[in-house]
């Protein structure tokens, strides 16, 4: 998009010698003056808080046959396995997220796997997502938030399981245990079929 090329500082200047000008006169039409500078001050710092210095992928990769495409053109990457971030950003690491998308950056990585779950009745630990169903731990959701926006900053593709089925993070097995507690519910490998 468009470079920042006005600082906070400039706009504040600026608004400080437009509001020291229009003060000298104090009648229905420098109020209208003032009126209309702050309008136009405000949209100025809409669009530039809109304008993204670093942009961002737009498209999703999609399978075309055996291979990966991003429009007409193949997607090759080099990627990195991090399934814990979500789980870093919950209990606060904010700092390990930010190193990890910086170091994939700089190693040309395009790609990264991370958990999107962590399913468990554990309603104290800040990275479970769900920790009954249908109740959510919005730390949690917001700690993915975060990963994703670090990705998004860093110009990698986020690869996002929901779901797996090992005990580790909860998974299919913790939907089972929760299905089990109701009875007429399915249970075990039934929940497969």
């Amino acid at each position: 998009m468009f470079p920042l090329l006005i600082s906070t500082r400039n706009i504040l200047s600026f608004d400080n010698e437009m509001r020291t000008t229009l003060e000298l006169a104090q009648t229905p039409r420098s109020r209208l003056a003032r009126a209309w500078r702050d309008c136009c001050l405000i949209a100025l710092l809409l669009f530039l808080g809109s304008c993204n210095s670093n942009p961002q992928p737009q498209q999703f990769v999609v399978r075309s046959g055996d291979t990966l495409k991003i429009g007409d053109r193949p997607f090759y990457f080099l990627g990195t396995n991090a399934y814990y971030l979500l789980e870093e950003a919950a209990r606060g690491d904010t700092a390990t997220v930010r190193a990890l998308f910086a170091t994939a950056k700089n190693l040309g990585m395009t790609v990264a796997r991370t958990w999107g779950f962590f399913d468990s009745p554990d309603s104290l630990n800040p990275a479970v997502i769900q920790f009954r169903p249908g109740a959510f731990n919005e730390r949690a959701l917001r700690a993915l938030d975060f990963v994703i926006h670090e990705a998004a900053i860093n110009n990698i593709r986020l690869l996002i399981p929901l779901v797996n089925s090992w005990d580790d993070y909860g998974g299919m097995n913790q939907y089972a245990r929760w299905r089990a507690d109701y009875p007429s519910a399915e249970t075990g490998q039934e929940i497969y079929s």
